[in-house]
Formats: C-alpha cells, sequence, structure tokens
C-alpha cells in the first residue's frame, strides 16, 4: 500500500508539474547542457547599434549548464577583431508575441562597465540582432527595456521604453515615486549582482507594468508599443549606458535561470517577399501570419515573360497564385521572371474568363478567351458543358464551340495547356444561354 501511495503521489506531482509548464507559450528552464538553438540565437560579432559599447558577441560566452544560462563578459586577450572585451547576445529565434507577461530570474553581472539588460524589441528586427526592416525605434522596431543596469549601479532597475510619439524619439523611463518620464532617480533594488529578483513586464493594449519580485515598479498607459516583439538577453561591455570600464573588475557573469512568457496572443511570422525585374508579386510588403498557417501572393509576369517562385516558405504557384507552405518560421517569397520556362513554379495558363455568345441560321456558338498574360503561348484546351453533349478540344484562343441549342441554359468548364501545365478549371465555370435571330415574318 506505501508503494502505491508513493507512486501516486509521484505521478500527481508530474502530472501538477506538467501543467505548470503548459501555461506558457514560452519557456525555458535551462536544464540542458547547451543553450538551444532551437529557442534562442547566438549573435557573432559586433552589433552597430550607436551605443558606442566596447564588447564584440561570442556565441562562446552564452553557455547552459547546471540550471543556468551563463552569459561571461570578458576581457580578449588578445583582443578579437580589435575588441579588448567579449560577451554575448542571447535572442529569441522564432517566437515573437503581441502583448502578454515575460518573467526572468536572473542574477545580474557587477564590476565597473558592465551593462546587462533583459529587453523586447520589434519583429522587424528579428534574425540575428537586425533584420532587414529593422528601423530602430519606429513601429515594429520600438523597445521595451524589461530590466538593465546602467551606470555599473546594481542597485537601481531601469524599466525604460523607446518609441515614435508625434513624430520624435521618446525614451522615457521609470522613476523611483513610480512615475515614468525623463527625470529623476529610478527605483532602487536590493543589489542585483549578489541578489537572485524575479523581472516582470506585465505588457496589455495600451498599458505597461513593471515588476521586481511582484512588486510594481512602474505603470505606463501612454507610450506602449502595440507590435509583435521578441526578448533578448545580453551583456554589453562600456558605451553611453555606463561610461568607463574597470578591466580589472572582469570577468562577470549573468546568470539567468528562466525564462516564461505567457501570451495574449499567438506568435506571429513575418513574410517577406520580393520580386525581380519583368514582373511583381503582391502584396509586395512584408505579411504577418500565424503558426502554421498558409497565405497566397499573385505573381504576375510581363507579357512574354514566365515566372518561377522560391524563397523559404515552401508552397506551389498555380496560375498567377503562389499559395505557400504551412508557416513555422520566419520565411521569404522570391518571384524571378524569365522569356523560358523555369522549374515546376512557371506560370500555367490562367482559367479562360471572357465568354461570348451569338446564334443564326438556328446555330449557336459560344466562345471563350484565354488571358494573354497567362504564360507560353496555348498549346491546347478542353471543353465540356453541362447539360452534357457539348465537348471540345484544340489548341489557340479564343475557344468557340458549335452546335449549341438556343434557348438552352448551359454551363462549361474549360482548362487549357501551355508548356509549362494544365491551368485549374475555370471557376465559377462559364455559362450562357444562347439566343436565336428572329425570323422575318
Amino acid at each position: 500500500m506505501r508503494r502505491i501511495i508513493v507512486a501516486f503521489v509521484l505521478m500527481l506531482l508530474f502530472a501538477i508539474n506538467a501543467d505548470a509548464q503548459s501555461q506558457y507559450e514560452f519557456d525555458d528552464e535551462f536544464s540542458g547542457s547547451s543553450v538551444d538553438t532551437t529557442l534562442w540565437a547566438l549573435y557573432n560579432g559586433y552589433l552597430q547599434n550607436g551605443n558606442n559599447e566596447k564588447q564584440i558577441y561570442q556565441p562562446a560566452n552564452a553557455t547552459e549548464s547546471g540550471g543556468y544560462l551563463t552569459i561571461t563578459a570578458e576581457n580578449a586577450n588578445p583582443p578579437v577583431d580589435g575588441y579588448d572585451y567579449t560577451s554575448a547576445h542571447v535572442e529569441m529565434n522564432t517566437f515573437n508575441f503581441l502583448y502578454g507577461t515575460v518573467e526572468v530570474r536572473a542574477l545580474m553581472p557587477g564590476g565597473v562597465g558592465t551593462w546587462p539588460a533583459i529587453w523586447l524589441l520589434g519583429a522587424d528586427c528579428q534574425s540575428n540582432a537586425g533584420g532587414p526592416a529593422c528601423n530602430w525605434p519606429y513601429p515594429g522596431s520600438d523597445e521595451i527595456d524589461i530590466a538593465e543596469i546602467l551606470d555599473s549601479n546594481p542597485t537601481q532597475i531601469n524599466n525604460e521604453v523607446a518609441m515614435i510619439s508625434n513624430g520624435q524619439i521618446v525614451q522615457p523611463y521609470c522613476n523611483s515615486s513610480g512615475s515614468f518620464g525623463t527625470s529623476g532617480n529610478r527605483p532602487t533594488i536590493t543589489d542585483a549582482s549578489q541578489n537572485w529578483h524575479v523581472y516582470t513586464l506585465i505588457w496589455e493594449p495600451g498599458s505597461l507594468t513593471w515588476q521586481v519580485d511582484g512588486v510594481t515598479t512602474c505603470h505606463e498607459t501612454t507610450l506602449v508599443p502595440s507590435d509583435p516583439m521578441f526578448l533578448i538577453i545580453n551583456t554589453a561591455v562600456g558605451g553611453d549606458g555606463v561610461g568607463k570600464i574597470n578591466s580589472n573588475t572582469l570577468p562577470q557573469t549573468m546568470l539567468v535561470e528562466y525564462v516564461h512568457v505567457t501570451t495574449n496572443s499567438v506568435p506571429i511570422y513575418q513574410i517577406s517577399p520580393s520580386a525581380g525585374p519583368n514582373g511583381s508579386i503582391s502584396p509586395s510588403s512584408v505579411v504577418t501570419v500565424n503558426p502554421g498557417s498558409t497565405t497566397t501572393f499573385t505573381v504576375t509576369p510581363n507579357a512574354g515573360y514566365y515566372a518561377a517562385v522560391g524563397g523559404t516558405c515552401g508552397g506551389t504557384l498555380s496560375g498567377s497564385t503562389y499559395t505557400t507552405g504551412a508557416i513555422i518560421a520566419p520565411c521569404t517569397v522570391t518571384a524571378s521572371f524569365s522569356t523560358t520556362p523555369s522549374g515546376p513554379s512557371a506560370t500555367v495558363p490562367y482559367p479562360p474568363t471572357d465568354v461570348t455568345a451569338s446564334a443564326g441560321n438556328d446555330r449557336a456558338t459560344v466562345s471563350f478567351k484565354l488571358p494573354a498574360n497567362g504564360g507560353s503561348t496555348i498549346t491546347g484546351y478542353t471543353v465540356t458543358s453541362s447539360p452534357s453533349g457539348i465537348t471540345a478540344s484544340g489548341a489557340g484562343s479564343p475557344i468557340t464551340v458549335n452546335g449549341l441549342t438556343n434557348g438552352t441554359a448551359y454551363t462549361f468548364t474549360v482548362t487549357a495547356t501551355n508548356a509549362i501545365g494544365t491551368s485549374q478549371a475555370s471557376t465559377p465555370s462559364n455559362s450562357v444561354t444562347p439566343e436565336g435571330y428572329r425570323h422575318r415574318r
């Protein structure tokens, strides 16, 4: 009986723990032996951010063991690419979100000259700390600082926003009175380099709330970013946020025990389309989709050109419509155009669109026009009708069908073929009711 009770208790604890884990849309307990690169991207090189920082970032300075993520800032001996200090910059690899709660339990580095930060950046900047659309701090590239240690003072915490307001860059921060502005001392905490703290941001539409160990340090309802963002954890060395460096106080480490994100929305992935000369793609600007979703683009070659579509999203081109695969990460869709067919994604004919009808001498004809920009020359077509009995096939455009009965309503389904492939059937099916000439009395 005792063994049964013990087993039951263990199963219950496991179930409770599993349920606790499931509440987070993003969760890393850092229980592995190396940084999980499916969750995190490790920046490699000097980050040109205008802060006059003195370090170069190296993936080797970010390690995981013993239940912690460790970011080490240290002297470089010899210098690396001319930089006297190395450190690490860790950011969410593909996950981003709009509104939610972020909790990070961390022990900040000490020393003179370290600049640790836990912060959010607009998803336009995602993809190894500086995507092609990044335009800090405009919408989509704005910033929320959850916790920073400035001026080598680990007893003060910086909660800040950087964004555009009324056409101007603003960077207000929380002061010790709990208000939000550009003056005053920052909130005080027990030494962050000697004491573990849980740093929390509660981000809601029109509302930002910062907390340390569950105690609110600041609340803001005016300057609130409203676009998807992703998390960054890093330690800079030197720069405008800390001033001088004392190399004798290095190395210093930042330890992170966990990162929990509970979102009010699902992550949003970005698709970046582009088109070469002699054609176009629509939409032509960045498109955002939810994970697992697909989306479509219209690809239009100029007259005499074929279209092919590549990129990293996966998908198929049918007629002028390119449908992506299920989106599981930020990706690209690239349209190119040439005078010869190129690969399986080259353009097939568009479905027929124009329908005309005429009749005379008690006989009627119907004609379907195939769009000229549907790819290469039409090499074949088929036509079927409802009521059945009327069929046609051949090559070229327009397609003409004879032998219809005046006054009878027909619905036609038409496909066409060129050097690339066969179009989808005309949708909706073309229909016509031919009328004969009146006999003279």
